[in-house]
Parts: structure tokens; sequence; C-alpha cells
């Protein structure tokens, strides 16, 4: 067709975009470009930890690991000392306090916290639960704790928490990854941000927990867990120590 003549509306052969298919192309392409950025900034944002801890930010940059870049990661400061943290963790009758999904506690090894030891507990609401269990891998107190949860048909998982001192209190990270079940064979877009959402809360939850036990003990009205338990070494489950190094966490 020449550039003078005009198109007839019935006619069904294909002469190439005109100017209107060239204009409605390049909209689709910048709307989808935009959505793939959204979607892209809403898997690698990682929560915030308040408008009072700008040094969050900051934080979550030094924690980056290569070999966790599939995991979900948050990061928040804390206003308390590492061992404020680690008596807090030490407690495994206070996991339904902070984890968020955990609803009830039913029993915890007299061993915990040593390594290899499990907290058995119970996710859902009732009266549809599903009885799970958190076992440590890693106890390093004041620096480091890994653990390894199961829940029946929802899957394992692999969580790392790390504490480094900071002049303000504490930097807490926590990083997370299913490595069985349902979450694991989906795409990390759709429960990525889950996860990041759900442990921004947990961290929060873990704060108001440390941070008390901060001002009871600096308020000498502390009369439990004094001092952070460190048991002797003990040994996770082959499976667990094969789940973290297949998440690499």
């Amino acid at each position: 067709m020449q550039p003078h003549e005009l198109r007839d509306p019935h006619d069904t052969r294909h002469h190439g975009p005109d100017a209107t298919d060239v204009v409605r192309i390049a909209q689709t392409v910048a709307v989808r470009t935009r959505a793939s950025q959204l979607v892209r900034g809403s898997v690698l944002r990682t929560a915030e930890s308040s408008p009072a801890d700008p040094a969050a930010s900051v934080l979550q940059s030094k924690h980056a690991d290569r070999t966790d870049a599939m995991a979900a990661r948050n990061t928040r400061l804390m206003h308390c000392t590492p061992d404020d943290l680690f008596a807090v963790l030490s407690d495994g009758w206070l996991y339904p306090v902070w984890v968020v999904g955990a609803a009830r506690m039913r029993d915890v090894d007299p061993q915990w916290p040593r390594e290899g030891s499990r907290i058995h507990h119970s996710l859902g609401v009732w009266p549809v639960m599903i009885h799970d269990e958190t076992e440590i891998v890693e106890w390093d107190p004041p620096r480091r704790l890994r653990l390894r949860p199961r829940a029946g048909i929802v899957g394992r998982g692999v969580i790392r928490i790390d504490a480094r001192p900071h002049p303000a209190g504490t930097a807490v990270t926590i990083v997370e990854e299913p490595v069985s079940g349902a979450a694991s064979i989906l795409p990390a877009l759709l429960w990525k941000p889950m996860l990041t959402m759900r442990n921004h809360e947990c961290l929060n939850r873990l704060a108001f927990l440390a941070e008390g036990r901060r001002a009871e003990r600096e308020a000498r009205e502390l009369d439990h867990r004094t001092e952070t338990p460190d048991p002797r070494e003990g040994t996770a489950s082959p499976q667990a120590r094969e789940d973290m190094r297949e998440a690499g966490i």
C-alpha cells in the first residue's frame, strides 16, 4: 500500500503497523516495564525498621551475603545488647510470642538451646492447626542462631538470625528460605515478599521482648534468665545440616 492510499477497513491483509499500532505497542511496553520494576522492587526491598532507625538500610547492605541471595532478608536496629536478644531466643516457650504464625507451644526439649534440640509448636488457627517443630542447627551467642523449622505438608525451611553490636544497640538480621514443601516449588516472586513482611513483624515483636528485658535489667528488676545459657556442644540432625547446606544459609 502506498503512503497516500487509504486502508480499506474490511481488508484483512497484513500491511504492517500504522501510527496507531506503534503508539499502542509503545504504551504496552512502557506499562509492562514499569510493572516489572515494581515487582522487582517489592522483592528486593526489605522492611525498614522504623523512621527512628535510619541505620537499618546501611546495616542491611553490610549483612548481604551472596550465598543466600534467594532468601528473604530483614534487618532491624534493637535498643538492647546482643546478650539481651539471645536471652530471649534461649527461652523456647517464648517463640509463639514473637514468631508470626506460631499459635501455641506444645513442648520444649530439656536440652534447649543446645544444637540438635527442638521446640514443638503448632501453626494455624484453632481448630485447624498443624503440629510442627523447630530444630537448632547452630547456637553461637551473642552472634548467630540458625534454625530449621519443619511443618508437615507445609514443608521445611531454614532461618538464620545474626546479631552485631551497634552504637545504638544491636543490628539484628533474619534470613529465611523454604527448602521443601509448597513454598519451595513456587517462584521467589510469590514467597519472598510474604516472608519479608512476616519477618518484619517477627523482628518488631522480638525487639519488644529484648528491649523489655534490657529495661528490666537496667532497673534491677530482672529475676529470670539473668544469663544467656551456653549449653555444651550438640549435633544437629543430618537432614537439618543438609537443608542448611542446600540453602547456603
